[in-house]
Protein backbone atom coordinates (compact mmCIF):
# COMPACT_ATOMS: atom_id res chain seq x y z
CA UNK A 1 0.00 0.00 0.00
CA UNK A 2 2.65 2.27 0.81
CA UNK A 3 4.12 1.88 -2.11
CA UNK A 4 1.59 2.69 -4.32
CA UNK A 5 1.55 6.35 -2.65
CA UNK A 6 4.89 6.65 -1.99
CA UNK A 7 4.57 9.61 -4.89
CA UNK A 8 1.69 11.71 -3.66
CA UNK A 9 3.22 11.20 0.20
CA UNK A 10 3.33 15.70 0.51
CA UNK A 11 -0.31 15.97 -1.17
CA UNK A 12 -1.80 12.87 1.09
CA UNK A 13 -0.05 13.81 4.23
CA UNK A 14 -1.52 17.62 4.17
CA UNK A 15 -4.60 16.65 2.76
CA UNK A 16 -7.87 16.57 5.50
CA UNK A 17 -8.97 13.25 4.42
CA UNK A 18 -5.53 11.67 2.97
CA UNK A 19 -3.76 12.79 6.28
CA UNK A 20 -6.02 10.95 8.76
CA UNK A 21 -5.85 7.58 6.18
CA UNK A 22 -1.85 8.02 6.31
CA UNK A 23 -1.49 8.00 9.98
CA UNK A 24 -3.65 4.95 9.82
CA UNK A 25 -1.71 3.20 7.58
CA UNK A 26 1.41 4.23 9.85
CA UNK A 27 0.37 2.97 13.05
CA UNK A 28 -1.01 -0.22 11.48
CA UNK A 29 2.48 -0.89 10.24
CA UNK A 30 3.63 -0.08 14.20
CA UNK A 31 1.24 -2.10 15.43
CA UNK A 32 1.24 -4.89 13.55
CA UNK A 33 5.06 -5.09 14.04
CA UNK A 34 5.54 -4.81 9.81
CA UNK A 35 8.37 -2.69 9.65
CA UNK A 36 10.59 -4.18 6.97
CA UNK A 37 13.55 -2.93 5.39
CA UNK A 38 10.76 -2.78 2.35
CA UNK A 39 8.52 -0.43 4.61
CA UNK A 40 11.37 1.77 5.43
CA UNK A 41 12.86 2.01 1.68
CA UNK A 42 9.38 3.43 0.45
CA UNK A 43 9.33 5.78 3.58
CA UNK A 44 12.90 7.08 2.79
CA UNK A 45 11.43 7.13 -1.10
CA UNK A 46 8.64 9.02 -0.01
CA UNK A 47 10.39 12.06 1.94
CA UNK A 48 13.02 12.27 -0.84
CA UNK A 49 10.67 12.88 -3.96
CA UNK A 50 8.18 14.84 -2.15
CA UNK A 51 11.14 17.52 -0.85
CA UNK A 52 8.81 19.29 1.20
CA UNK A 53 9.54 17.87 4.07
CA UNK A 54 10.16 21.86 5.34
CA UNK A 55 6.09 21.85 4.38
CA UNK A 56 4.83 19.34 5.84
CA UNK A 57 6.99 19.60 9.35
CA UNK A 58 4.88 23.01 9.37
CA UNK A 59 1.51 22.11 8.45
CA UNK A 60 -1.53 21.24 10.88
CA UNK A 61 -1.75 18.09 9.11
CA UNK A 62 1.37 17.27 7.92
CA UNK A 63 3.62 17.80 11.12
CA UNK A 64 1.69 14.33 12.97
CA UNK A 65 2.59 12.20 9.64
CA UNK A 66 6.12 13.07 10.01
CA UNK A 67 5.92 12.34 13.20
CA UNK A 68 4.77 8.78 12.95
CA UNK A 69 6.98 8.56 9.90
CA UNK A 70 9.86 9.09 11.97
CA UNK A 71 8.85 6.00 14.66
CA UNK A 72 9.04 4.22 11.94
CA UNK A 73 12.70 4.99 10.17
CA UNK A 74 15.73 3.53 11.73
CA UNK A 75 18.54 6.25 13.30
CA UNK A 76 20.45 7.03 10.17
CA UNK A 77 17.27 7.49 8.16
CA UNK A 78 15.80 9.90 10.67
CA UNK A 79 18.80 11.52 10.94
CA UNK A 80 18.84 11.79 7.02
CA UNK A 81 15.57 12.93 6.26
CA UNK A 82 14.42 14.32 9.70
CA UNK A 83 17.36 15.65 11.71
CA UNK A 84 19.26 17.18 9.32
CA UNK A 85 16.36 19.18 7.85
CA UNK A 86 15.62 20.25 11.57
CA UNK A 87 18.83 21.33 12.53
CA UNK A 88 19.55 23.36 9.21
CA UNK A 89 15.80 25.51 9.51
CA UNK A 90 15.75 25.02 13.22
CA UNK A 91 15.03 28.64 14.03
CA UNK A 92 12.27 28.85 11.61
CA UNK A 93 10.36 24.99 12.55
CA UNK A 94 11.00 25.93 16.50
CA UNK A 95 9.18 29.11 15.84
CA UNK A 96 6.38 27.42 13.99
CA UNK A 97 3.39 26.85 15.42
CA UNK A 98 3.31 23.24 14.32
CA UNK A 99 7.10 22.77 13.41
CA UNK A 100 8.28 23.27 16.57
CA UNK A 101 5.78 19.80 17.55
CA UNK A 102 8.30 18.16 15.28
CA UNK A 103 10.92 19.50 16.80
CA UNK A 104 10.23 18.39 20.12
CA UNK A 105 9.51 14.72 18.84
CA UNK A 106 13.09 15.10 17.26
CA UNK A 107 14.81 15.65 20.93
CA UNK A 108 12.83 12.68 21.88
CA UNK A 109 13.63 10.24 19.64
CA UNK A 110 16.94 11.41 19.06
CA UNK A 111 19.91 9.18 20.57
CA UNK A 112 22.50 10.96 22.57
CA UNK A 113 24.78 11.85 19.92
CA UNK A 114 22.04 13.23 18.24
CA UNK A 115 20.23 15.14 20.96
CA UNK A 116 23.58 17.29 21.36
CA UNK A 117 23.07 18.86 18.71
CA UNK A 118 19.38 19.73 19.55
CA UNK A 119 20.66 21.07 22.53
CA UNK A 120 23.07 23.30 20.78
CA UNK A 121 20.47 24.39 18.34
CA UNK A 122 18.46 25.82 21.20
CA UNK A 123 21.13 27.15 23.48
CA UNK A 124 22.19 29.31 20.24
CA UNK A 125 18.66 30.69 19.95
CA UNK A 126 17.35 30.00 24.02
CA UNK A 127 16.47 33.89 23.90
CA UNK A 128 14.45 34.01 20.77
CA UNK A 129 13.34 30.67 21.96
CA UNK A 130 12.13 31.29 25.60
CA UNK A 131 10.27 34.53 24.37
CA UNK A 132 8.62 33.02 21.17
CA UNK A 133 4.47 31.68 21.76
CA UNK A 134 6.09 28.03 20.67
CA UNK A 135 9.35 27.83 20.59
CA UNK A 136 9.46 28.40 24.74
CA UNK A 137 7.84 24.51 24.46
CA UNK A 138 11.33 23.27 22.84
CA UNK A 139 13.48 24.97 26.27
Amino acid sequence: MLDTIKNDFYKIAVDSHGTRALQILLEECIKRSKVTKRTKKILEEAFEKSNKTIEMMTNVRGNHVVKQTMKLLNSAQRQKHVYAVVLKNFSYLALDRHGYQVVQECIVMANSEQQKNFIEAVYAQLEVLINSEFGNFIV
